[in-house]
């Protein structure tokens, strides 16, 4: 009799619902805020540049798996970011990442390797 009871409940609760109109849902929150598009159409020879608010890694080849290009000061190496906001010109891509020779780091110094462009934008 309880099971039948429940059931009973169960189909007026979901009937009433139906005829108020009234949606009973669950939001679900991503966990990453930030997305990346792929763009299939990464091309050589082209102008891109890393927006504001974006620390982008240049890296000594095309992946996560290689390292960071460094940087010697006062005895000590450090990460370099490409400088945001300037246009730097992709010589050879692979995948989606681009190498260039004309990057601007985060130092203000000129230097050469590999970006991911999921990160930048074409201009």
């Amino acid at each position: 009799m309880k099971n039948v009871l429940k059931k009973v409940s169960a189909i007026a609760l979901a009937f009433t619902l139906l005829g108020s109109g009234t949606a009973v849902a669950k939001n679900v929150n991503p966990k990453l805020i930030n997305t990346i598009t792929a763009n299939a159409d990464y091309s050589t020879n082209s102008t891109y540049y890393v927006p504001s608010g974006t620390n982008l890694y240049i890296r000594t080849g095309p992946g996560t798996s290689y390292g960071h290009v460094q940087i010697k000061y006062k005895n000590r190496y450090y990460n370099t970011f490409v400088m945001q906001n300037r246009t730097f010109n992709v010589i050879h891509v692979q995948g989606n990442w681009g190498y260039s020779t004309n990057l601007v780091n985060d130092w203000g110094r000129k230097t050469s390797g590999w970006v991911s462009l999921g990160y930048c934008r074409y201009y």
